[in-house]
């Protein structure tokens, strides 16, 4: 079980845009929430009943996976935590930790462009998609999730 813990490290020129992470942790079919943790943080061994992922947005975080071993993960660096993973957490340095947390749902929510092409109006421009009342809903939401990522 925890055999499947495993990192991806940020490899991109630029630092991680928190809006993006989230967008792509949605579009996996994670629920996703910012977290924030002061220097020297401890969380002691602990495991989730939900698959997890932990991205790093600024700071370091370190986790110990039991079995597995010991990460540390900075900016742009992404875990994946298998549920029931026994782990504990970190915060190393003198700045605060900032991260998304993504906790796998049964029914992943996708925010994807149309499968099929969109219908075109008489002057060749794609006709708008209207929207259910659920998926305004939806994309509110996000919206004002994502605002409030950034204090707006």
């Amino acid at each position: 079980m925890n055999a499947d813990y495993r990192i991806e490290r940020w490899k991109e020129v630029y630092a991680p845009n928190p809006a993006m992470l989230r967008l792509q942790l949605v579009n996996e079919g994670y629920r996703v929430f910012q977290w924030s943790d002061q220097p020297n943080c401890f969380y002691a061994s602990h495991a989730h009943s939900e698959t997890q992922t932990h991205w790093v947005v600024s700071g370091q975080l370190e986790i110990n996976v039991e079995f597995v071993g010991r990460f540390v993960l900075g900016p742009g660096d992404r875990d994946f935590m298998p549920a029931n993973a026994y782990h504990t957490a970190k915060v190393l340095g003198s700045e605060p930790v900032v991260y998304l947390v993504g906790e796998k749902l049964d029914e992943p929510l996708k925010i994807s462009s149309p499968k099929k092409p969109p219908s075109l109006t008489k002057s060749g421009k794609p006709r708008k998609k209207r929207m259910t009342k659920a998926e305004k809903a939806a994309a509110d939401a996000e919206f004002e999730a994502i605002k409030k990522m950034f204090g707006v």
